[in-house]
């Protein structure tokens, strides 16, 4: 059976639903860090058949690049954030001049869920 896109959004967004093997959302506040936050990220982008990349080291990276770069039909930069986290003006300044290249730059809170699974569901 086949759900109408605005109920799988709402599904995969969740708590309880699995991606992956692995749970599809918790609360904001139930993400431990950034990293457990990036992770269901990737999982929500692997199920939605995207690639990824993410640089594990980023004191030998430029300042302020993006912690994942993913593609699929499209190329996506995305920083990373915790609800409180703080951007820094090297992140902010990256990915306004990824933007001004034309590319699409993200920053991306567990407050944005929604608009994760939304930008990276199939067109």
């Amino acid at each position: 059976m086949k759900l109408a896109p605005e109920l799988t959004d709402r599904i995969l967004a969740m708590p309880g639903v699995l991606i992956n093997g692995r749970p599809s959302q918790v609360g904001p506040e139930r993400f431990a860090n950034e990293k457990a936050f990036q992770q269901w990220l990737t999982d929500v982008a692997e199920s939605f058949g995207w690639k990824w990349y993410h640089v594990h080291d980023s004191r030998r990276s430029k300042a302020g690049f993006p912690d994942l770069v993913l593609w699929r039909e499209r190329v996506l930069f995305v920083e990373v954030k915790m609800d409180n986290g703080v951007v820094t003006a090297a992140q902010a300044n990256m990915l306004d001049e990824l933007r001004a290249a034309g590319a699409e730059a993200y920053l991306w809170r567990p407050v944005d869920r929604m608009g994760i699974v939304e930008a990276l569901k199939p067109q």
